[in-house]
Protein backbone atom coordinates (compact mmCIF):
# COMPACT_ATOMS: atom_id res chain seq x y z
CA UNK A 1 0.00 0.00 0.00
CA UNK A 2 1.45 3.77 -1.04
CA UNK A 3 0.99 6.21 1.73
CA UNK A 4 -0.31 9.49 0.91
CA UNK A 5 0.25 12.64 3.37
CA UNK A 6 0.78 16.20 3.09
CA UNK A 7 3.79 18.36 3.95
CA UNK A 8 3.87 21.96 4.86
CA UNK A 9 6.59 24.52 5.06
CA UNK A 10 5.05 25.72 8.94
CA UNK A 11 2.88 24.80 11.68
CA UNK A 12 1.31 28.43 10.69
CA UNK A 13 0.79 26.90 7.17
CA UNK A 14 -3.13 25.94 7.02
CA UNK A 15 -3.89 25.99 3.35
CA UNK A 16 -3.43 22.06 1.70
CA UNK A 17 -2.05 23.22 -1.69
CA UNK A 18 -1.56 20.80 -4.73
CA UNK A 19 1.81 20.89 -4.23
CA UNK A 20 0.96 19.40 -0.11
CA UNK A 21 0.00 16.86 -1.57
CA UNK A 22 1.87 13.47 -1.80
CA UNK A 23 2.03 9.78 -2.70
CA UNK A 24 5.05 7.23 -2.34
CA UNK A 25 5.72 3.48 -1.47
CA UNK A 26 6.00 2.52 2.62
CA UNK A 27 9.97 2.34 1.89
CA UNK A 28 10.25 5.44 0.15
CA UNK A 29 8.27 7.81 3.04
CA UNK A 30 10.57 5.77 5.75
CA UNK A 31 13.78 6.64 3.59
CA UNK A 32 12.71 10.05 3.53
CA UNK A 33 12.30 10.04 7.20
CA UNK A 34 15.44 8.53 7.88
CA UNK A 35 17.98 11.64 7.24
CA UNK A 36 18.23 14.65 10.29
CA UNK A 37 18.11 18.18 9.15
CA UNK A 38 20.53 20.23 11.48
CA UNK A 39 18.87 23.20 12.16
CA UNK A 40 19.03 25.91 14.79
CA UNK A 41 15.41 26.07 15.53
CA UNK A 42 12.56 23.39 15.58
CA UNK A 43 10.24 25.85 13.28
CA UNK A 44 12.71 25.95 10.90
CA UNK A 45 11.85 22.25 9.57
CA UNK A 46 8.90 21.04 7.91
CA UNK A 47 6.05 19.14 8.76
CA UNK A 48 4.16 16.00 7.30
CA UNK A 49 0.62 14.38 7.96
CA UNK A 50 0.34 10.97 6.56
CA UNK A 51 -3.28 12.07 6.14
CA UNK A 52 -5.39 12.40 2.38
CA UNK A 53 -7.59 15.57 2.73
CA UNK A 54 -10.19 15.75 0.42
CA UNK A 55 -10.22 17.78 -2.94
CA UNK A 56 -11.36 21.22 -3.69
CA UNK A 57 -14.48 19.28 -4.76
CA UNK A 58 -15.28 17.50 -1.52
CA UNK A 59 -13.91 19.70 1.11
CA UNK A 60 -15.93 20.87 3.71
CA UNK A 61 -13.86 24.18 4.88
CA UNK A 62 -12.09 26.61 2.78
CA UNK A 63 -9.80 29.20 3.70
CA UNK A 64 -10.16 32.89 2.01
CA UNK A 65 -8.12 32.08 -0.76
CA UNK A 66 -10.01 29.48 -1.73
CA UNK A 67 -7.52 26.89 -0.30
CA UNK A 68 -8.56 23.28 1.39
CA UNK A 69 -8.06 24.32 5.26
CA UNK A 70 -6.29 21.91 7.18
CA UNK A 71 -8.65 21.09 9.13
CA UNK A 72 -10.19 17.79 11.18
CA UNK A 73 -13.38 18.19 8.53
CA UNK A 74 -11.20 18.29 5.49
CA UNK A 75 -9.45 14.93 6.45
CA UNK A 76 -10.76 11.79 4.19
CA UNK A 77 -8.09 9.03 5.12
CA UNK A 78 -5.30 7.63 7.38
CA UNK A 79 -2.14 6.11 5.90
CA UNK A 80 -0.37 5.41 9.43
CA UNK A 81 -0.93 5.79 12.82
CA UNK A 82 1.16 9.69 14.06
CA UNK A 83 2.15 8.89 17.75
CA UNK A 84 4.02 11.77 19.36
CA UNK A 85 6.18 10.16 22.62
CA UNK A 86 7.52 12.84 25.43
CA UNK A 87 8.03 11.40 28.51
CA UNK A 88 5.54 8.95 28.69
CA UNK A 89 8.14 5.90 27.67
CA UNK A 90 11.46 5.56 27.15
CA UNK A 91 13.03 4.24 23.16
CA UNK A 92 13.77 0.55 24.77
CA UNK A 93 10.44 0.71 26.24
CA UNK A 94 8.47 1.33 22.97
CA UNK A 95 10.20 -0.89 21.08
CA UNK A 96 9.42 -3.40 23.39
CA UNK A 97 5.85 -2.45 23.57
CA UNK A 98 5.60 -2.59 19.67
CA UNK A 99 8.39 -5.23 18.82
CA UNK A 100 5.47 -7.03 16.72
CA UNK A 101 4.45 -3.57 14.36
CA UNK A 102 5.84 -2.31 11.22
CA UNK A 103 7.30 1.35 12.44
CA UNK A 104 9.68 3.89 12.03
CA UNK A 105 10.67 6.26 15.11
CA UNK A 106 12.88 8.88 15.66
CA UNK A 107 13.32 11.62 18.05
CA UNK A 108 12.41 15.30 17.96
CA UNK A 109 14.29 18.28 18.53
CA UNK A 110 13.43 18.47 22.02
CA UNK A 111 15.02 14.59 22.79
CA UNK A 112 17.25 14.77 25.75
CA UNK A 113 17.42 18.66 26.08
CA UNK A 114 18.55 20.18 29.59
CA UNK A 115 15.19 22.50 29.34
CA UNK A 116 12.25 19.22 30.02
CA UNK A 117 11.85 17.68 32.65
CA UNK A 118 11.97 14.17 31.06
CA UNK A 119 14.62 12.89 28.90
CA UNK A 120 13.11 10.99 25.46
CA UNK A 121 11.08 12.73 23.11
CA UNK A 122 10.11 10.65 20.30
CA UNK A 123 8.27 10.24 17.27
CA UNK A 124 6.64 7.05 15.83
CA UNK A 125 4.54 6.10 12.31
CA UNK A 126 3.05 3.00 12.28
CA UNK A 127 2.08 1.22 9.15
CA UNK A 128 -1.22 0.10 8.52
CA UNK A 129 -3.17 -2.50 7.12
CA UNK A 130 -4.90 -0.30 4.81
CA UNK A 131 -6.11 3.33 4.86
CA UNK A 132 -8.30 4.38 7.53
CA UNK A 133 -11.64 6.83 6.80
CA UNK A 134 -11.29 9.89 9.20
CA UNK A 135 -15.01 8.64 10.76
CA UNK A 136 -13.57 5.07 11.33
CA UNK A 137 -10.29 6.61 12.75
CA UNK A 138 -12.67 9.01 15.10
CA UNK A 139 -14.44 6.40 16.08
CA UNK A 140 -11.37 3.94 17.74
CA UNK A 141 -9.35 7.12 19.12
CA UNK A 142 -10.09 5.16 22.52
CA UNK A 143 -8.80 2.14 21.67
CA UNK A 144 -6.00 3.92 19.61
CA UNK A 145 -4.89 5.67 22.71
CA UNK A 146 -4.93 2.36 25.06
CA UNK A 147 -2.82 0.65 22.57
CA UNK A 148 -0.20 3.38 22.15
CA UNK A 149 -0.80 4.28 26.03
CA UNK A 150 -0.08 7.67 25.52
CA UNK A 151 -1.64 10.33 28.30
CA UNK A 152 -1.06 12.65 25.58
CA UNK A 153 -4.86 13.08 23.58
CA UNK A 154 -3.49 15.43 20.97
CA UNK A 155 -1.17 13.46 19.44
CA UNK A 156 -4.25 11.81 17.49
CA UNK A 157 -5.77 15.00 16.39
CA UNK A 158 -6.45 14.17 13.31
CA UNK A 159 -5.32 17.55 11.32
CA UNK A 160 -2.52 17.57 13.85
CA UNK A 161 1.05 18.12 11.66
CA UNK A 162 4.64 16.38 12.76
CA UNK A 163 8.01 17.55 12.74
CA UNK A 164 9.84 15.84 10.39
CA UNK A 165 13.14 14.52 11.66
CA UNK A 166 15.48 17.06 13.11
CA UNK A 167 17.91 17.80 15.55
CA UNK A 168 19.98 20.89 16.98
CA UNK A 169 23.25 21.27 15.36
CA UNK A 170 26.21 18.98 16.24
CA UNK A 171 23.72 16.55 18.60
CA UNK A 172 24.68 13.55 18.98
CA UNK A 173 21.51 11.86 20.28
CA UNK A 174 19.94 11.87 17.46
CA UNK A 175 18.03 8.38 17.01
CA UNK A 176 16.26 6.74 13.83
CA UNK A 177 14.86 3.63 14.13
CA UNK A 178 12.72 1.52 11.33
CA UNK A 179 11.04 -1.63 13.05
CA UNK A 180 10.36 -4.95 10.42
CA UNK A 181 6.60 -6.30 11.55
CA UNK A 182 3.18 -6.53 10.98
CA UNK A 183 0.84 -3.78 10.00
CA UNK A 184 -1.50 -2.29 12.51
CA UNK A 185 -5.13 -3.24 11.74
CA UNK A 186 -6.83 -0.42 13.29
CA UNK A 187 -10.42 -1.46 11.86
CA UNK A 188 -9.96 -4.82 13.83
CA UNK A 189 -9.88 -2.57 16.94
CA UNK A 190 -13.51 -2.25 18.70
CA UNK A 191 -15.44 1.22 17.63
CA UNK A 192 -16.70 3.32 20.26
CA UNK A 193 -19.36 6.18 18.79
CA UNK A 194 -21.00 8.44 21.52
CA UNK A 195 -23.43 10.11 19.34
CA UNK A 196 -25.28 8.81 16.32
CA UNK A 197 -23.26 9.69 13.36
CA UNK A 198 -25.40 12.63 11.24
CA UNK A 199 -23.56 13.61 7.74
CA UNK A 200 -24.72 16.69 5.65
CA UNK A 201 -22.49 16.00 3.13
CA UNK A 202 -21.22 13.22 0.78
CA UNK A 203 -18.37 12.23 3.44
CA UNK A 204 -18.34 8.45 4.26
CA UNK A 205 -19.70 7.24 7.73
CA UNK A 206 -18.14 4.79 9.93
CA UNK A 207 -17.90 1.29 8.91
Amino acid sequence: MDVKFTYIKSIFDNEILPQSRHEMSWDKFCKILSKPQIVKNKDDVGLISPVEYYSEDDALDFTESGAVRRCSDNVKAFYALPVDVDGQMSIADAQERFKDYEYILYSTFSHKSPKKDYAECFRMFFKIKEPISNADFLCRRNALQEFIGSHDKSTLACSRSFYVYSCPENDAHAVYFHNQGIGLDVLAMPPKIEIPYVSDTSHEPPS
